[in-house]
Formats: structure tokens, C-alpha cells, sequence
């Protein structure tokens, strides 16, 4: 899973490296990178820069947007968004809603003149 892995955190990637999940997202990016930039390059020597060169951005985006890597991160941030929710609904939701609620309440029966 995502929270094992060893691109979380600098140290585990020292202590563990890459599992082979990993690695072959690692892989697999970076030759998309290295093939867009390569293709980038070539179109830009020939002098086609308008509809070639676009074609070539949205493709390499498109090969990155399929990275497991790319996945794995968009799983986590919906995860992350998730328990916030989650916890925004609980209890401590309604604890921290009902405290600005009070807060809110005292600041408005404050003299104007007071404020």
C-alpha cells in the first residue's frame, strides 16, 4: 500500500528503496519523460512548433497522468480529502463549529462601540 512506500519519506527510501511497483512506475515515467522531451526537441530543430509540438504535450501528459505513480498520489490526496470530511461531519466537526458558533455569538453582542 501507499503508506508503506518508500517515496513517502527520504529515510525510507535510503533504509528500503523502491518495491517493484515502484520501480516500474519510476521506470515507466521517466522514459515518458525522456521520450517527450527527446520528440520535444526533434520538433523544435525542424521548426514545427504550433500543432506538432501541442500534440506532443497533450500525449506526454496524457503518459503521465497513467503513471502508477500519478495514481498513487491522486488515490492518496482522495483519501486525505476523505477523513477530513469524515472528521469535519464527527464529533470534532461539530465541536469546532460550535466553538466559532460561540465565539461568533459573543463578538456580536459586543457594544459596536467596544470593537
Amino acid at each position: 500500500s501507499y503508506s508503506n512506500s518508500a517515496l513517502e519519506s527520504f529515510r525510507l527510501f535510503l533504509e528500503r528503496g523502491l518495491s517493484p511497483k515502484e520501480l516500474v512506475a519510476v521506470h515507466a515515467a521517466r522514459t515518458a519523460i525522456k521520450d517527450y522531451f527527446a520528440n520535444l526537441a526533434e520538433l523544435l530543430k525542424d521548426g514545427k512548433k504550433s500543432v506538432a509540438a501541442l500534440r506532443a504535450a497533450l500525449e506526454y501528459q496524457e503518459q503521465l497522468v497513467n503513471t502508477q505513480l500519478f495514481a498513487e498520489y491522486s488515490n492518496k490526496r482522495r483519501r486525505n480529502e476523505e477523513e477530513k470530511r469524515n472528521i469535519m461531519r464527527g464529533a470534532v466537526g461539530r465541536k469546532i463549529a460550535a466553538w466559532v458558533y460561540d465565539r461568533w455569538m459573543e463578538r456580536r453582542q459586543v457594544p459596536e462601540i467596544c470593537r
